[in-house]
């Protein structure tokens, strides 16, 4: 990834979210950008990643350069032509959550990191199980700007019982670790292998 922040630097442009996040929240882009790579660091070559909620393309521009492949999901239509302006010929391909639903593609791997909670994260992600293949391997990082530790330990909760095997990793800023039950703040959420195939 050396070359490729002059690449992000001359695509630059004032209506990207993340462009605006570095500008005026430095810390919390560092962050997300911390978690991508984290998720490339464990997903690896593994082909065509799912990345759900894309927001302006910067995540999924780092997870196709690492993973081999990316579709990013952005349901904002202004925000998806942006993103698609501005990561053209990357690996990436952009739609929104209906067009992925009549898509046939089966996923390798999903990384969804948002800096809120989705109201409806239990729901779309139980949708999208049948779109995964059983040996996926899935990160999933909802709420990595809100406070609420109560919610991080619901959501692992809800998530371990539909994977083989899964890991919780505690986010400080820029510094991801394994997390303890104790854990106060952001989580990371690993799981591989689907239950119930």
């Amino acid at each position: 990834m050396t070359q490729t922040l002059d690449d992000y630097e001359s695509r630059f442009g004032d209506g990207l979210a993340f462009s605006q996040a570095f500008v005026k929240k430095p810390r919390a882009f560092l962050q997300r950008a911390a978690c991508f790579k984290f998720a490339t660091k464990m997903l690896g070559e593994t082909g065509p990643v799912l990345n759900l909620d894309a927001s302006d393309g910067f995540g999924a521009w780092i997870l196709a350069r690492e993973c081999g492949a990316c579709h990013a999901v952005v349901d904002d239509n202004e925000a998806r032509f942006k993103a698609e302006a501005t990561w053209r010929g990357d690996g990436i391909s952009f739609g929104g959550s209906a067009a992925l639903a009549t898509r046939d593609q089966i996923w390798p791997a999903l990384v969804w990191l948002t800096g809120d909670v989705p109201e409806d994260a239990f729901t779309r992600f139980e949708r999208l199980l049948p779109k995964l293949a059983p040996m996926a391997t899935v990160l999933i990082g909802w709420g990595l700007e809100a406070p609420d530790a109560v919610a991080y330990q619901d959501q692992a909760a809800v998530l371990k019982p539909r994977f083989k095997k899964c890991f919780t990793f505690f986010v400080s800023g820029a510094v991801i670790r394994p997390a303890s039950p104790a854990a106060q703040g952001p989580l990371l959420f690993l799981g591989a292998g689907i239950n119930n195939r």
